[in-house]
């Protein structure tokens, strides 16, 4: 008895709280709990009529599986929306590289056209990149000097300025050379 009054409590809480498939899952509940009582009745002799649970129970799998349906219909809806926003996120991603490439494309036609020598240096101070003008200018090979120590290059009075402001904008500092 007193579980059946605390099943009734919490049915009660989620129909107060409108939760979703509740009310299929309560009415095929009721109809069990009322075929089961009914039956109960008849074979103590109070009414006539007994061994209806069998409909009772048909109608609480038949509500159950209004309920399971809803959920999976709502899942898939789900889905479908993820898959939706999933493929939008691929194609802003595709253009997103595509403009990147576009990008370094123009930067890099850039560097190789112009008319100043332009490098890339790691932090151990070895070139990495050198720009096509040094051919021009110099007439090196830039590939010829990758990877080469980028102070083999400088004046010894220098080394010391230059591996400063190294350092600084290392850290992250913003320094302008004259």
């Amino acid at each position: 008895l007193c579980t059946t009054f605390y099943g009734f409590f919490i049915f009660a809480k989620i129909l107060f709280r409108r939760r979703d498939d509740s009310t299929p899952f309560i009415v095929g509940v009721l109809v069990l709990v009322a075929t089961v009582f009914i039956d109960i009745l008849g074979v103590n002799d109070i009414i006539p009529l007994y061994n209806i649970s069998s409909i009772g129970l048909f109608f609480f799998i038949f509500f159950q599986s209004i309920t399971l349906s809803m959920r999976y219909s709502r899942a898939f809806v789900s889905l479908e929306s993820m898959s939706d926003k999933l493929a939008q996120s691929n194609e802003e991603k595709d253009r997103f590289l595509a403009d990147s490439k576009e990008s370094e494309r123009k930067y890099r036609e850039l560097i190789e056209n112009m008319d100043d020598v332009f490098f890339i240096i790691n932090r151990e101070g070895r070139l990495m990149y050198l720009s096509p003008a040094v051919k021009r200018i110099f007439d090196y090979n830039p590939d010829g000097l990758l990877n080469a120590l980028s102070t083999d290059f400088m004046l010894p009075e220098d080394i010391d300025e230059v591996a400063r402001v190294f350092r600084k904008v290392g850290d992250g500092k913003s320094h302008q050379v004259r």
